[in-house]
């Protein structure tokens, strides 16, 4: 089980790339022994900034959204 409450992270030089995303897996998902993602079986359900997959759900903050990454059938969080 992997839960993530409230995260907040930024980058070198204070640019903030994430604030308040709250991800509660179950099961499925990979992370990299660095931490640097999580990766997780496309949506099966969203609404607003309630997404749910199989096995998890996540919660965005006000000012963020899911949007389509770079290879077909990926999303990415992304500041409004």
């Amino acid at each position: 089980m992997l839960e993530i409450d409230n995260l907040h992270a930024s980058v070198a030089g204070g640019r903030e790339i994430l604030k308040g995303v709250s991800l509660d897996v179950k099961a499925g998902v990979l992370v990299p022994t660095t931490f640097s993602r999580a990766t997780i079986a496309a949506p099966t359900e969203t609404t607003g900034a309630h997404l749910q997959g199989p096995g998890w759900t996540l919660d965005l903050a006000p000012g963020w959204r899911i949007a389509p990454a770079d290879k077909p059938g990926s999303f990415t969080v992304k500041k409004d």
